[in-house]
């Protein structure tokens, strides 16, 4: 069982990873697409009538 302390920790190393990934990349004008960011595309949202 991992305290609230670590999982916040690990969070943080998670995403700031994933910002340096990004910064590389915007940087040799590449883009990185997550498969995550495209799971959900916003015509699949279901509008209230």
């Amino acid at each position: 069982m991992t305290t609230a302390r670590e999982e916040r920790i690990r969070t943080q190393a998670r995403i700031r990873s994933r910002v340096r990934e990004l910064r590389e990349a915007a940087r040799d004008g590449r883009s990185i697409v997550d498969p995550e960011d495209h799971a959900h595309p916003a015509s699949d949202v279901r509008t209230a009538p």
